[in-house]
């Protein structure tokens, strides 16, 4: 039986890695969803020119702990899905594999449980240019379904809460989990997909969790 995915992908700022990864997840997703600023035209543009569907919003910028709340426009985009089926938290960096639909269609799913990937790194653009082939990549070993890459099914009663992610975390409490993983853990348990990997492109650092500090790509 075929899944059906609502993919809902976060960009703030981060037109330049866009630009690479929406065109080639869109013909992979029908189902697509950017949440961006009203400052970001650059990724409002792109949504226009991929025909994908764009969901403008300031709502990034009203924690009172940070200057950038990620989970606050997440929260935000989950009221508003159908809840057909599957959802899919997807970063703007992210390329999927091209199989992946026929992967995650052989496989059995348990409703209750979240999902993750692991994710190859590829920080130079002449190298995504030359050649996009994910294998040739450092894997980054992931062992928990991190933001970039979290699917889990539309019918969890998980998204009934007022706030099914974590709002207004405060990035400088270092001893404090990041919103991501809270989100994860909600879940009965979180399991990670052996069958592929995704392909992260772009700088790779977790200086950007307070708002786009790292240089365009």
């Amino acid at each position: 039986m075929s899944i059906e995915i609502e993919c809902i992908i976060v960009c703030e700022l981060y037109g330049d890695v866009l630009r690479h990864s929406l065109p080639i997840n869109k013909v992979i997703l029908n189902d697509i969803t950017v949440a961006t600023s009203e400052r970001d035209l650059e990724t409002q543009n792109l949504c226009e020119e991929n025909s994908v569907k764009s969901f403008v919003t300031n709502r990034f910028f009203e924690s009172r702990n940070s200057p950038f709340d990620k989970e606050a426009v997440l929260n935000l985009c989950l009221k508003n899905i159908k809840k057909t089926d599957w959802v899919l938290l997807l970063d703007a960096d992210i390329v999927l594999p091209k199989n992946i639909m026929s992967i995650l269609n052989s496989k059995e799913f348990d409703e209750e449980i979240i999902y993750g990937a692991n994710r190859r790194i590829c920080t130079s653009k002449e190298e995504w240019n030359q050649n996009n082939n994910i294998k040739q990549y450092i894997c980054a070993n992931e062992t928990r379904p991190a933001g970039f890459f979290q699917l889990f099914h539309s019918s969890s009663k998980i998204l009934n809460e007022e706030s099914p992610c974590e709002e207004n975390h405060d990035f400088s409490n270092y001893q404090q989990e990041s919103p991501d993983f809270v989100f994860a853990y909600k879940f009965k348990r979180y399991e990670m997909i052996k069958e592929f990997e995704v392909l992260h492109i772009g700088h790779f650092n977790a200086e950007n969790w307070r708002g786009r500090v790292s240089p365009r790509w």
